[in-house]
């Protein structure tokens, strides 16, 4: 052990080998250091915990060592956050990205990237402007609110919400509400982290308007209502309805919060999926405040919109937690071109991406998988077993959880590789291209993939068995 301690070479030494001191041009040798110390430490930690053969020669120990710099160096040549291909099925996966943005909001992200901007700056008057004059009128139109708050997520939203409406006081949610958001987020936390006591009424299952008319006291601070939109109770069960709730709002003089999570602007019926609340439906019934996500069903930037009564909102821009959550540029400038598309009426709201993939007939899936399979090398196809057959996709990002979406996808199985193996060497590709396994089987579920991709897909697998050797040695 002690003698193959003594082979790690030092660290100038590692960084004037040839193949490290190759990379002096693209980064500095400062940061070349950094990481060939931390190289160091750990083969040296391997070593002393015995995950290094004691037979290993200096040269061995050397090359081990460069390498694996070397590969520490290549990965800083491309960055962390990329463009992938989604071959999940999931229309609005969390993990990449949720919503695609619409072609009105990458031509306006784009429009900015490279100057300066008015962003708080009033063009008419040549004064300071307000950052949400950007696109509060429009979204006003569109959720027939009397007025609008931009923060950076929903769970901001409904924390500001709570902190600047109900501070110190109770606020009352049915216990069948109490939803965890994801990343084991739930919301008796965020309640908690705003500032108010929660007051859990009902049970699981049914919940009834006696029992939030027995939970109002004076300390009560506004009535809660938590859409569950990653999960449905079924069977015996009862809730208040929204009309129900708005009167009892009303008559005690509490504001009514709605967190509706997806942020659905039209009815979904139309594409034959299930009924979903609409904001403005929600307002127009008497809600006060109607909280949502913007990259989820609405199809923008990762945002919340808070939109409700003028009242309420001011309050909420004057709370100085507004300032620590607000969004930048960039985000409002994506916002503002998805508020665009949508502004085109049917038009627009057929042509946003989430909408599009799912409006996809199977027919037209089937060709664009038949046109995979069709482009497939014979070299290819003497290692690798290419189908295509139907499968089930979703909406996801906790949207209509009980709806499967019939689909097509590309399997790709081998008697040589696990699926494991493929599904691997497919994330390794540049563009990544993430699809999942299901019956020891690798799938591509089409309805996700744009048509531009497919010659990458087809590129991907037609490098799979040199790709795979590469892995493997």
């Amino acid at each position: 052990m002690k003698q193959l301690l003594k082979y790690i070479p030092s660290i100038e030494t590692l960084v004037e080998f040839p193949e490290i001191s190759r990379y002096t041009g693209r980064f500095s040798k400062r940061f070349i250091v950094w990481l060939a110390r931390k190289e160091a430490d750990k083969l040296r930690k391997e070593i002393l915990e015995n995950k290094i053969p004691a037979s290993s020669k200096k040269d061995e120990i050397h090359s081990m060592i460069k390498k694996n710099l070397i590969s520490r160096l290549k990965s800083y040549e491309k960055p962390n956050l990329c463009r992938v291909i989604n071959g999940t099925g999931i229309i609005l996966h969390t993990n990449l990205g949720r919503a695609i943005l619409t072609e009105d909001a990458v031509k306006n992200l784009t429009s900015i990237l490279s100057g300066y901007t008015n962003l708080e700056f009033d063009l008419k008057s040549g004064k300071r402007g307000n950052r949400l004059n950007l696109v509060e009128k429009e979204l006003c139109f569109l959720t027939g609110a009397e007025a609008v708050h931009i923060v950076n997520n929903n769970a901001a939203g409904v924390f500001l919400s709570l902190n600047t409406l109900a501070y110190k006081k109770e606020v009352i949610v049915s216990r069948g509400q109490l939803v965890e958001i994801g990343d084991s987020f739930r919301m008796p936390e965020i309640m908690k982290k705003s500032g108010v006591k929660l007051v859990e009424i009902g049970t699981t299952n049914r919940t009834k308007l006696s029992d939030y008319e027995n939970a109002i006291t004076r300390k009560t601070g506004a009535i809660l209502i938590v859409h569950t939109s990653n999960y449905k109770i079924l069977g015996f069960t009862e809730e208040t309805s929204i009309d129900s709730l708005v009167n009892l709002a009303k008559l005690s003089g509490l504001p009514l919060i709605y967190d509706l999570g997806g942020g659905v602007l039209f009815d979904l019926r139309q594409f034959g999926l299930p009924y979903e609340p609409i904001v403005k439906e929600s307002l127009d019934k008497g809600v006060d405040i109607v909280t949502f996500s913007g990259d989820k069903v609405f199809g923008g930037p990762q945002c919340g919109i808070i939109a409700g009564k003028k009242e309420y909102i001011k309050k909420m821009r004057k709370n100085p937690i507004s300032r620590a959550i607000r969004c930048d540029k960039f985000i409002l400038s994506a916002l503002e071109g998805t508020i665009r598309t949508y502004l085109k009426g049917d038009s627009g709201v057929k042509s946003l991406p989430t909408i599009k993939m799912l409006l996809q007939d199977i027919d037209n899936l089937k060709k664009k998988g038949k046109y995979i399979i069709d482009n497939i090398d014979s070299k290819t196809k003497k290692y690798f077993n290419v189908t295509m057959d139907e499968c089930y996709g979703e909406m996801g990002s906790g949207a209509i959880p009980l709806e499967k979406i019939k689909s097509i996808a590309i399997k790709v199985s081998s008697n040589s590789f696990q699926a494991e193996d493929i599904a691997k060497s497919m994330r390794n590709n540049i563009p990544p291209i993430i699809g999942y396994i299901k019956d020891d089987t690798y799938h591509i579920d089409l309805r996700t993939i744009l048509s531009d991709e497919l010659d990458e897909i087809i590129k991907a697998l037609n490098n799979l068995i040199s790709s795979l050797d590469e892995n493997q040695t």
